[in-house]
């Protein structure tokens, strides 16, 4: 049920969910507002479909999924900005705490625990040897180590890039990831 059954309304786009080839096309939920004027917070938790799954890369493989990689780095970058300035010396555990609050369960999400319990004054190749830093090439090997490194230089868009340099694996991805976040910091 969107929003419980609320009296709300809401839009998708676009109209047309797949394309012709089968890949994946983002779904944005637009229009949302709350009948008596509150403030409206959407969350995916679950998508379904209604035909059977056998596996990946046929016509049977799932139409939709929530990729958590994606969400964890929206949310650190949504954080980052809404801290501003404001940032202090505990804000690193504070936002990658709110990340692993609203990541979907999964590798990713186990990943962030994982890099979580690393102190920041940890040499980032140790962190990257333990979540990953891309040679996967996969949400779960990017992400975790990607989030770590910017809320390790919150207060330093440089320091960020440079460590996360440092962590070798998929630099541009990571080091993307890494900037977008702490560039609204």
């Amino acid at each position: 049920d969107l929003l419980d059954g609320r009296d709300a309304h809401a839009h998708e786009a676009p109209a047309i969910l797949g394309a012709p080839d089968g890949t994946f096309v983002p779904i944005v939920v637009t229009g949302v507002s709350d009948p008596n004027g509150n403030a409206v917070t959407i969350t995916v938790t679950s998508v379904t479909q209604d035909e059977p799954v056998k596996g990946k890369g046929d016509k049977t493989s799932p139409d939709a999924v929530i990729q958590a990689g994606a969400v964890a780095v929206a949310i650190a970058a949504a954080w980052a900005a809404a801290q501003g300035s404001s940032i202090h010396s505990t804000s690193g555990r504070e936002l990658m705490e709110c990340v692993i609050e609203f990541t979907p369960e999964g590798e990713t999400r186990r990943r962030l625990v994982k890099a979580m319990r690393i102190p920041f004054e940890c040499e980032a190749k140790i962190v990257a040897t333990s979540v990953g830093s891309g040679n996967q090439v996969m949400a779960h090997d990017t992400v975790p180590f990607a989030i770590w490194c910017a809320a390790r230089h919150l207060n330093s868009f440089t320091e960020a890039l440079w460590t996360t340099v440092s962590g070798f694996g998929d630099r541009d991805t990571t080091c993307a990831m890494v900037g977008s976040i702490v560039s609204f910091s």
